[in-house]
C-alpha cells in the first residue's frame, strides 16, 4: 500500500523529475549507459514520434494500480486527464481489454513516463510517487511524455533563448539531461511556459545554483501549474485534431469511467430572431374581390339580397339628411351603411353616390 500523503513524504518541487538513472530524469526505457552511437541514435527515433508512437485516434486507455494513489492522488491524476481532453481531442477511458494502456503506478521512485505508445502489449507505466503532486501540471508533464512529447529545452534552436550554465552541471549530467536533438516542433515557437521546460536549477551540482538562464527578460521556466496555450497547440497538431473535426471544445471532459467527474454538457442557445416578424395578411372574401360575384350576390334592379329593409326611422335626420347609424334592430346591415337607393350617399352629404345596383351597400367602400 502507497505511503500516506503527507507534506513530509514530498519532494522538493521538480525533484521527482530528476533521477539520476533516468534519462533527462524521468523518461523511461532510454539506457542512459549506452555508447554514443546508440544513445544518439535512440535520441532521433525518440525525437520524432511517428505514427506507431501515437496513440491511434488519440484513444489512451488507463488504470490505476490497486490502492497505489491516495484518493487525493487519483483526483489530481484525474482532473489532469479531463484538463488534456477538455482542449483537445485526446479522449482517456478505463481500460476495458485494450492491448496498449497507461498504468498509474506509485513506487516512490519520482515522476516517470515512457515517451511515446509503446506498442509492446504491456502495462505502460506512468510512474507518479508522492513527490508528484505539487500541481496537476506534473500529472500532465508525464502525460505528454507518454502521448509522445520530449522536454521543450532538447529544441535545437533552444540556444536562441535560453543559455545553459555547464560549469553548474557535472559532464554526465550535460550529456544525459542537456542534450538537443532535431525533434518535431511543428512550426511553433520556443515556450518558456511549457510544462514540457526544466526548472531554472535542473541538476544542479549545488542545490540551489542555476542551470538554465532565460535570454528574454521576464521569463520564467519550469511551470507546473497547467498546460501552457502552446501545449495545447502542440497535442492538437501532433494528433491532428482539427482534421477529426475536433479539438477539444465540444464540451465534455474527454473521460469515462468511476475516476472522471461526471459532466452535462450546457445546453445550446438559440440565438434571437432578429428579422422583423412578417403580418400575416388576412384573407380576403371573394366578394370583396370579385365585384361580378358581389353584384351578383347583391342582386340586380334594386333587389337586396339582404331582404326587406326596415323603415328609414333612426336612419334619417329631421334635416333630411342621413345618419351615420344604423338601427340597432339592423342585424343584416352595417353600421355606416347608408345605400337605400343610388342616391343616398349623395343625400347623405357626403358628397359621393353610390355604385350602380350597390343597394344595401356602404358609401364608404364602395361609392365613388
Amino acid at each position: 500500500m502507497a505511503a500516506p500523503y503527507t507534506m513530509g513524504a514530498k519532494l522538493k518541487k521538480g525533484k521527482g523529475e530528476q533521477t539520476k538513472s533516468l534519462f533527462e530524469g524521468d523518461i523511461l526505457g532510454i539506457d542512459v549507459d549506452m555508447d554514443d552511437a546508440s544513445f544518439k541514435a535512440t535520441l532521433a527515433h525518440n525525437a520524432v514520434p511517428d505514427s506507431r508512437k501515437l496513440w491511434p485516434n488519440g484513444k489512451v486507455p488507463f488504470m490505476f494500480t490497486e490502492d497505489a494513489h491516495t484518493d487525493e492522488q487519483r483526483t489530481m491524476i484525474t482532473r489532469a486527464m479531463e484538463d488534456i481532453a477538455k482542449k483537445t481531442c485526446i479522449k482517456f477511458s478505463p481500460r476495458s481489454g485494450e492491448r496498449d494502456f497507461i498504468v498509474f503506478k506509485n513506487d516512490n521512485e519520482g515522476c516517470s513516463s515512457y515517451m511515446g505508445r509503446n506498442g509492446d502489449g504491456q502495462p505502460q507505466v506512468v510512474q507518479l510517487a508522492n513527490g508528484c503532486f505539487d500541481a496537476i501540471g506534473v500529472s500532465q508533464h508525464e502525460i505528454m511524455h507518454a502521448l509522445g512529447f520530449n522536454h521543450e529545452q532538447t529544441r535545437m534552436d533552444r540556444d536562441d533563448y535560453v543559455e545553459i550554465l555547464t560549469d553548474n552541471l557535472s559532464p554526465e549530467n550535460v550529456r544525459r539531461n542537456f542534450a538537443k536533438y532535431d525533434g518535431n516542433t511543428q512550426r511553433l515557437p520556443y515556450d518558456y511556459n511549457s510544462i514540457m521546460h526544466y526548472g531554472a536549477d535542473y541538476f544542479a551540482l549545488e542545490e540551489g545554483s542555476p542551470t538554465i538562464r532565460v535570454k528574454t527578460a521576464g521569463a520564467t521556466i519550469g511551470n507546473r501549474a497547467v498546460m501552457s496555450e502552446l501545449d495545447v497547440q502542440k497535442i492538437n497538431l501532433l494528433y491532428k485534431c482539427a482534421d477529426r473535426g475536433t479539438d477539444g471544445t465540444d464540451g465534455t471532459d474527454g473521460t469515462d469511467g468511476e475516476d472522471a467527474e461526471e459532466t452535462t454538457p450546457a445546453p445550446r442557445r438559440r440565438k434571437p430572431n432578429r428579422r422583423r416578424p412578417q403580418q400575416r395578411r388576412r384573407r380576403q372574401p371573394d366578394w370583396f374581390t370579385d365585384f361580378r360575384s358581389f353584384f351578383s350576390q347583391l342582386g340586380r334592379d334594386g333587389d337586396s339580397p339582404f331582404g326587406d329593409q326596415p323603415s328609414s326611422s333612426g336612419m334619417m335626420s329631421d334635416g333630411g339628411s342621413r345618419s351615420r347609424s344604423c338601427p340597432s334592430n339592423s342585424p343584416h346591415k352595417m353600421r355606416n351603411d347608408f345605400c337605400q337607393s343610388d342616391d343616398d350617399c349623395l343625400d347623405a352629404g357626403l358628397g359621393k353616390k353610390c355604385c350602380p345596383n350597390c343597394v344595401g351597400t356602404t358609401c364608404n367602400s364602395f361609392c365613388t
